[in-house]
């Protein structure tokens, strides 16, 4: 178990360290990693607007981060919950098959960012953006 958490840790700690720079990065040059999907075709995959959603969240400015990705701001406490309590499960009980519970939610996190990334580019919706 010990093992499992100097592991957990190791890697939490790494994508801690990787955000910050990355945020000290977009602060200093104002300059983002460009969506592949939004440079190739133009449209926004459900994930555009993250930088700039974690950069506000940061700030404090929820208005602006609501904005910047308005599903995945809804969604960020059912993934960090979602996110501790694996956590705390693989230290717990190493690496089991996820529970039905956590396949279903799974697959309705996924169901629910697919149709975002599909109303977002509907331009009767552009105002989503």
């Amino acid at each position: 178990m010990t093992e499992r958490i100097k592991r957990v840790v190791k890697r939490s700690s790494s994508l801690l360290v990787l955000g910050i720079l990355y945020g000290v990065w977009l602060i200093k040059t104002d300059i983002g990693i460009p969506c592949p999907i939004r440079t190739i075709t133009g449209l926004r995959c459900p994930g555009c607007g993250i930088s700039h959603m974690c950069m506000a969240l940061i700030q404090g400015n929820f208005t602006e981060a609501y904005h910047a990705n308005r599903i995945l701001f809804c969604l960020l406490p059912v993934f960090i919950v979602e996110g501790i309590h694996l956590i705390l499960r693989y230290i717990k009980q190493g690496n089991k098959p996820l529970s039905k519970w956590d396949n279903w939610l799974m697959y309705c996190l996924i169901v629910i960012i697919v149709i975002w990334g599909i109303v977002r580019n509907i331009p009767a919706f552009s105002y989503l953006n």
